[in-house]
């Protein structure tokens, strides 16, 4: 990877696979899948709807719902992070509004890239509201320089290969914060959010603020964001029919 920009998921990378595939692969005339079997539905998905649907049932939070998030983030930190990044931060999510926002955010981390957001945003009846949100957060960056979390964003990035040279060392790339390379050989520097022009900055912004537009169209928001395809609708012999002005 040789960009810090370019972001992949690790269980999807080919080069997270093991040797025998990554052999395999290469000795394949044509493109190799990446070796991993699609997951219908995955435990932690069963441990988040549990906690989601005793949170709306019992108007709060159980037990049993408090244990099941805890389950899947005790997955995402080391143990000697658990009393911080589970037991406080789960505890801290009194009430049922906080515990389901809380459910919101751990969906979206857990099954990034999975392919399941955009229906979990629309049955919450969400998809436009966090649509809006990350449109205002990109203008906020490009206007304040201020990332979602309320850090001031730096001007460069900062970052180093790990050993073998191959592979970007992206936990300590300073997407937050400005860097300080005093004792910190191996370095390269990389410009962000530096030396932008106002030409730029408003082509920027007009680019973020037509992201998913078609959603709010016509008076409708949650507008689907394809039409039903016109050979289906031929197909079914005037059955199916496009709303919502498509």
């Amino acid at each position: 990877m040789a960009s810090p920009y370019a972001w992949t998921f690790q269980k999807w990378d080919q080069r997270f696979n093991s040797s025998t595939w990554l052999a395999s692969n290469l000795a394949a005339n044509g493109k190799v899948g990446y070796g991993i079997n699609w997951c219908i539905m995955r435990y932690s998905d069963v441990l988040l709807m549990f906690a989601e649907t005793e949170n709306e049932i019992n108007g709060g939070p159980t037990t049993d719902a408090i244990t099941a998030l805890k389950l899947v983030r005790q997955r995402a930190f080391a143990s000697s992070d658990w009393p911080e990044k589970v037991d406080a931060y789960v505890a801290s999510k009194t009430g049922k509004d906080a515990f389901f926002d809380a459910i919101v955010n751990e969906r979206a981390w857990e099954f990034g890239g999975e392919g399941v957001r955009k229906y979990d945003l629309i049955r919450w009846n969400l998809l436009v509201t966090k649509i809006a949100d990350q449109r205002a957060a990109l203008i906020n960056m490009m206007d304040n320089g201020m990332a979602p979390n309320g850090s001031t964003i730096p001007t460069a990035l900062w970052y180093k290969y790990k050993s073998g040279g191959e592979i970007i060392d992206k936990e300590n790339i300073n997407f937050y914060s400005n860097f300080d390379t005093t004792g910190k050989p191996g370095y390269t520097k990389v410009d962000w959010m530096k030396g932008y022009s106002d030409a730029n900055k408003t082509t920027y912004k007009d680019q973020a603020t037509k992201f998913s537009s078609g959603l709010t169209q016509n008076g409708v928001n949650n507008r689907h964001l394809y039409p039903i395809h016109s050979s289906a609708i031929a197909e079914s012999q005037g059955l199916l029919k496009n709303s919502y002005g498509f």
